[in-house]
């Protein structure tokens, strides 16, 4: 917000109307200190919110990981005990 003191100092260059105007404008369009603080402080927020977000995702997924390692090898152990199986019974009638 435009102090007094800055609208005065206007006034030399610029008619009452004028300088109001000017100052209006420096209200509506100019950040403060306070206006980048705040700021500053939500994207603190939003960045603490977005680290939680990816860590929960990764422990998911890490999760996820295992569970799918846990069943590909069974999977692999299982068809590898029906090939030796196959294997065997093959043996067992050609083998005659």
């Amino acid at each position: 917000m435009m102090s007094m003191a800055q609208v005065l100092k206007l006034k030399p260059a610029f008619n009452d109307q004028q300088a109001e105007a000017l100052a209006g404008l420096f209200d509506e369009e100019l950040a403060t200190k306070r206006d980048l603080e705040a700021l500053r402080l939500n994207v603190d927020a939003v960045k603490a919110e977005l680290k939680a977000d990816i860590e929960k995702l990764r422990l998911e997924v890490q999760r996820d990981l295992k569970g799918t390692e846990a069943r590909l090898v069974i999977w692999v152990v299982g068809q590898g005990a029906a090939t030796i199986g196959i294997l065997f019974a093959l043996q067992h009638f050609i083998g005659k």
